[in-house]
């Protein structure tokens, strides 16, 4: 299994609602769990199934969309049934490593894993058709129809090459104006979002021979901790002052 994700309890849509996800590797299935004490209602608690062996998984604010990826491959799941409404085949340049969503849930950044000659980057995809999408449910069959049966048309995602570094995980700022990702070059680098897709290169934080990984950043967003594959340990970054902390 690949990559576990969770529901939040905000959905416009839907009743009180815990689920978790997880992607399997093998079998082309997402694995659904109820974690609630309160059934969910109008949200599927059913496996599914997309096209291919899913990678990676990411779950939409508002409960009603999961995008899984599979290589190249994006596939857009309505969760309220379990049926992928957005099959984009080759979307991407190569496969894809980490997946996050903005916390205003405008944008979904991947970060493409491209072999030689390619090189990797991370792709930038605008969210606001999912996000306007109208879903109705048919009383009778309980089928789901998106923007009366018209599936939302994504944009071809917006490209920042990352100049041959690999990337680890990402973590937005509470506010969703700036994007970090860890760096197969032992750097955290960080973007300023400017708008949905453009992201502006602001700085790096070098972690020497630490092959950062995971990052999460402070719910204030004046701090973020790395987790470092190779010195066992994990570094404080002082976001405010520019300062790469003791480890």
């Amino acid at each position: 299994s690949e990559l576990l994700y969770y529901t939040r309890d905000e959905s416009p849509l839907f009743d009180v609602h815990r689920l978790a996800y997880a992607s399997q590797t093998s079998g082309g299935t997402v694995t659904a769990t109820d974690i609630s004490v309160i059934a969910p209602a109008g949200i599927s608690t059913a496996n599914f199934s997309v096209p291919a062996n899913p990678d990676t998984l990411a779950i939409s604010h508002d409960a009603r969309w999961a995008y899984c990826t599979s290589g190249p491959s994006l596939y857009v799941v309505c969760l309220a049934d379990g049926l992928v409404k957005v099959n984009l085949g080759s979307y991407f340049s190569a496969g894809v490593g980490p997946l996050a969503i903005s916390p205003n849930g405008k944008t979904l950044v991947a970060g493409v894993i491209a072999a030689a000659p390619a090189t990797p980057d991370i792709a930038c995809v605008d969210l606001t058709p999912l996000n306007q999408a109208t879903l109705a449910v048919n009383p009778g069959t309980g089928a789901v129809s998106v923007n009366a049966g018209s599936a939302p048309a994504l944009a071809s995602p917006v490209i920042t090459n990352l100049g041959g570094a690999y990337p680890g995980t990402f973590a937005w700022s509470p506010d969703g104006t700036r994007l970090f990702a860890t760096l197969s070059s032992s750097v955290v680098r960080e973007w300023a979002v400017t708008n949905v897709t453009t992201l502006t290169f602001t700085r790096d934080f070098t972690i020497s021979g630490a092959a950062p990984f995971g990052i999460a950043v402070t719910p204030d967003g004046k701090q973020a901790f790395v987790a470092n594959l190779n010195l066992n340990s994990v570094t404080a970054l002082d976001l405010v002052n520019n300062v790469t902390g003791g480890s």
